[in-house]
């Protein structure tokens, strides 16, 4: 199963004002913190940060893994020739990985509704900050225009992907030129070709790719931008729409039209056989697809803000819970 991963930034306040503040430093010494003294109490439900074990190839990175307590409102375990269910006697434990990057001060964190959210990475890391200080998660959103992409003057491939459980038909812009009829003619047919297929074959997905694999050169740019001017970009029926094409810069860039303005995300492992992965496996991925996919579009856009100078000092760090944060353990 795939997994969608959202990009932050790391902001740490003090008194409200942003100051330059040691985010790898900091997660270091949680990191090495007891693990009795890791375990928190956020929004009722025990957590705890453990660190990824494996060293990356590149010293850039750090990895992580929430892993939330749930010992109340426990899913049921059944089979499927067996008309009974049974509720599971252990702590449900749900896991969320994240990545941080160093050199551009970013965190790449893995969407869970099970696990923590964005408000719970915050609470959790706020439970060891002193009074007076605070946490933002800043939303990272795509950089990249549709015009960038459309007036790039090389596009090596695209690849679009349709959700067949979706009942939506509109995948196409209302306002299209009539004499693109011909063309708007042949995609439609490709398209309940595919949803035909798909049906008959019981799939969720289709995936149509075109790239130019070795060859140099590029796409047919006029018949390219036509396609990327037709289709309906806010249409569910359209999953993703991802390009690579030369940036600004003249190095190759990837992004899905799909997100153009919205927070930077991406997903890993969406054609995984590996049904249910372990947190070592996932961050691993992560680490690998962001650094080769989405690290260079990133890198133009957020350089560092170091905030006001302040001297911090990481003794004052609440190594131990407080009260409100204790977890008893029976």
């Amino acid at each position: 199963m795939s997994r969608t991963i959202r990009v932050f930034r790391p902001i740490v306040k003090y008194q409200g004002g942003v100051i330059n503040f040691n985010f790898d430093d900091f997660l270091g010494r949680i990191f090495n913190n007891t693990r009795e003294n890791n375990l928190r109490l956020v929004n009722l439900y025990p957590i705890i940060l453990k660190r990824h074990p494996h060293e990356f190839n590149v010293m850039d990175y750090v990895g992580g893994v929430f892993w939330k307590y749930r010992r109340n409102y426990k899913p049921y375990t059944g089979e499927l020739n067996i008309d009974t269910i049974a509720q599971i006697d252990g702590t449900v434990v749900e896991t969320t990985n994240f990545i941080y990057d160093r050199a551009i001060n970013c965190i790449a964190l893995e969407f869970n509704r099970e696990g923590i959210l964005e408000k719970d990475f915050i609470r959790y890391i706020e439970t060891f900050l002193p009074q007076d200080y605070s946490l933002e998660l800043s939303k990272v959103y795509e950089q990249i225009t549709l015009d960038e992409v459309l007036n790039s003057n090389r596009v090596r491939s695209l690849e679009i992907k349709l959700n067949l459980n979706s009942v939506e038909e509109n995948i196409l812009r209302e306002n299209f030129q009539e004499e693109r009829n011909g063309f708007v003619d042949w995609f439609n047919g490709v398209v309940n070709a595919s949803q035909n297929t798909g049906d008959n074959l019981g799939a969720n997905f289709a995936y149509w790719r075109f790239d130019l694999g070795r060859g140099r050169g590029t796409f047919d740019l006029e018949t390219f931008r036509t396609l990327a001017e037709t289709l309906n970009l806010e249409s569910e029926k359209i999953e993703s729409v991802k390009v690579k094409f030369d940036g600004n810069n003249e190095k190759l860039k990837e992004c899905d039209l799909k997100n153009i303005g919205k927070q930077y995300s991406f997903k890993i492992l969406e054609n995984s056989d590996i049904e249910n992965p372990g947190s070592e496996y996932i961050i691993d991925t992560l680490q690998q697809v962001f650094d080769q996919n989405h690290r260079m579009n990133l890198m133009g856009n957020l350089g560092r803000d170091n905030g006001v100078q302040h001297d911090f000092n990481f003794n004052n760090l609440n190594y131990a819970p407080l009260d409100h944060n204790f977890v008893e353990i029976d």
